[in-house]
């Protein structure tokens, strides 16, 4: 691969093939800045940067890449994974590879049978072909979701949508003040009463979510016959005295046990995890408060015991509250 710049410049294309590692003292960051292309055939990780200035960067399948940043003004491609803080591509192609970052920008990003997850992503157009998706938030010109997709995209703010209807697509709020008041509509001892007249003085008029295949927007949380204000049998039941609590040390431990691999856990799962392994109990609040209906739909998928862990944990949240 050559690549010329405007100068009529040629570069050579720098190759890390298999077999070989780039090391450097622990906690040293590495800055790799070339010319030309870069094409990775082998792990690496404990890079800093990664730029080209007139090439591209091909991460080679089953090939693993860690770098706080990445920059290229032509194509990245990814078969193997790529993680980092952020992506800045003109063109950022997935081809059968998993890309995480907490930020995404490019041109145009193309997903065929990958994985994507991120913070956010801005693109003039994103689009996916099969594979799964986590994205907290997309803005973009035009979104195409083909093949079956999945996954969830909690926030969207998108002038057009172009999706098959195979696709499953949780989420698709236009801003978090919407998000905030469909979950507030369901949760309301959550939010005080200033809260909740803030959020409906903001928000837009009544609108479901843009799946509502995935996302119905009917009242996940109340039964049919139960009307607003009224209370259910559950919530007449005495408080739990505090020795009856499991502990969040029990929901911890069962959490650990079902993945020992944090990475492999759901999304919304690690963020629990984190959590409970940072005894932060106003953080699992918070993720709760905002997104408990995710959890709620996510629990239909998971196992036996995880099913236990958030139980037991949507039970001390709901004593802490009513202290």
């Amino acid at each position: 691969m050559e690549e010329k710049s405007s100068a009529n410049e040629i570069y050579d294309a720098m190759v890390i093939p298999r077999g070989s590692k780039i090391r450097v003292p622990e906690g040293v960051p590495l800055v790799l800045d070339v010319k030309g292309d870069v094409i990775f055939q082998e792990s690496q990780s404990d890079f800093g940067e990664i730029n080209t200035h007139f090439g591209s960067i091909l991460i080679d399948r089953d090939v693993s890449i860690y770098s706080r940043s990445f920059s290229t003004k032509k194509m990245l491609i990814v078969q193997g994974t790529l993680t980092g803080d952020k992506v800045i591509a003109r063109n950022l192609t997935g081809d059968e590879g998993h890309i995480r970052a907490r930020a995404i920008r490019s041109r145009s990003i193309e997903m065929r049978h990958s994985r994507l997850e991120s913070h956010s992503v801005e693109a003039n157009e994103l689009k996916i072909v099969g594979g799964t998706v986590e994205v907290g938030s997309v803005n973009a010109e035009r979104v195409v979701l083909k093949e079956g997709v999945q996954g969830t995209i909690i926030i969207s703010s998108v002038k057009e949508w172009h999706v098959d209807p195979d696709c499953r697509i949780k989420g698709c709020f236009e801003s978090d003040i919407e998000l905030l008041g469909y979950l507030a509509k369901y949760w309301r001892r959550i939010l005080n009463q200033k809260a909740l007249y803030q959020i409906e003085k903001m928000r837009k008029p009544e609108s479901p979510p843009f799946f509502t295949p995935s996302l119905p927007h009917k009242e996940p949380f109340l039964p049919a016959e139960k009307e607003e204000g009224e209370l259910t049998a559950r919530d007449e039941e005495p408080a739990v005295e505090p020795e009856e609590l499991p502990s969040l040390k029990a929901a911890l431990s069962i959490l650990e046990s079902e993945y020992p691999e944090v990475r492999s856990a759901p999304p919304i799962v690690r963020f629990v995890l984190q959590s409970l392994q940072n005894g932060d109990l106003s953080q699992l609040k918070q993720i709760y408060s905002k997104w408990g209906e995710i959890i709620e739909k996510g629990e239909r998928d998971f196992s036996p015991r995880t099913k236990k862990a958030f139980f037991i944990i949507k039970s001390i949240i709901a004593r802490n509250l009513e202290e």
